[in-house]
């Protein structure tokens, strides 16, 4: 089998011509040089080299091998420009697992800027809740996180505060609430409540407050997706109790209206969040790096 460096020779030799020249650019002395075109020709078992007044030719069949050194030469000079890409954090594949809220209303504004920064990067976003996001990350599932919740305890993850954002009442303007304060339960006895699924932070947080006035308020409907939950709101089929981050658009359209509660104001973390013990790559660490530096100007702002 042919190595690198006998391909190489025979590269130069039809570039430059001669064995001291080749023996230059490749920093070796003459005699290995003299010592591989002989070992080239044995392999191959054919004449691949012509001598004339100290100049070295190629045969026809030594240019043939030419152009296969080339084409190789050419691969691995590749390969290695993609490693030191992968080095200076230009190429890779970067899989971010992110809760719903965070996939539909924080992740958006940034994948524009990531793409921008790392554009042969392959991104790639997994939309689950944030406990199944938190568990493929510590199965080592994903690379990154971006979850929403009230607090992150698990002794695997790691996890950084990127934004706070707060739960409260949203409804339509046509709502019978849309002019008044919402300070207690019992202002939603007539009221359809429309909530996410029992375990969404959101649902947690309303039963909660629920709980503290020991109201019998019930949810009457209960809808796994955020945006089914807005369009009924909008409708003015009930109202909800939702992010405040979920319905920005909405809440500048003058769609819908989002309403602190008195005296009971929960917000939850936008977390960034990775495996402890995962080793972090110079690209994950970039993509780390991104998402906190952007945090902290919006923080400025």
């Amino acid at each position: 089998m042919l190595s690198i460096k006998q391909l190489e020779i025979v590269f130069y030799l039809q570039k430059i011509g001669t064995v001291s020249g080749v023996a230059d650019e490749l920093g070796i002395k003459q005699p290995t040089v003299s010592f591989h075109m002989q070992k080239i020709e044995k392999f191959a078992g054919i004449p691949l080299f012509e001598s004339r007044k100290r100049r070295v030719f190629l045969t026809n069949e030594g240019k043939v091998l030419y152009q296969y050194a080339a084409e190789i030469l050419a691969l691995i000079h590749e390969a290695e420009q993609s490693f030191i890409d992968y080095r200076k954090f230009k190429k890779g594949k970067v899989l971010i697992g992110a809760s719903n809220t965070a996939a539909n209303y924080y992740l958006p504004a940034h994948v524009k800027n990531l793409k921008a920064h790392f554009p042969l990067v392959d991104l790639a976003i997994e939309v689950q809740n944030a406990r199944m996001i938190v568990d493929k990350l510590k199965n080592y599932q994903v690379d990154l996180g971006i979850v929403i919740k009230n607090q992150i305890n698990d002794p695997d993850i790691m996890s950084i505060m990127l934004a706070q954002e707060t739960v409260g009442m949203v409804m339509s303007p046509k709502n019978r609430l849309a002019g008044h304060g919402i300070s207690d339960p019992s202002l939603l006895q007539n009221e359809t409540i429309i909530l996410r699924e029992s375990h969404a932070s959101s649902r947690i947080f309303f039963e909660e407050w629920i709980k503290k006035y020991k109201s019998h308020t019930k949810v009457s409907v209960e809808i796994g997706s955020t945006e089914a939950i807005k369009q009924a709101v909008r409708m003015n089929t009930g109202i909800s109790f939702l992010s405040k981050l979920a319905v920005k658009d909405e809440i500048e359209e003058g769609t819908l209206i989002f309403k602190e509660i008195i005296n009971y104001s929960p917000k939850r973390g936008v977390y960034l969040i990775y495996h402890k013990h995962r080793h972090m790559t110079p690209l994950l660490e970039q993509f780390i790096h991104h998402f906190v530096e952007n945090a902290a100007r919006k923080v400025e702002q």
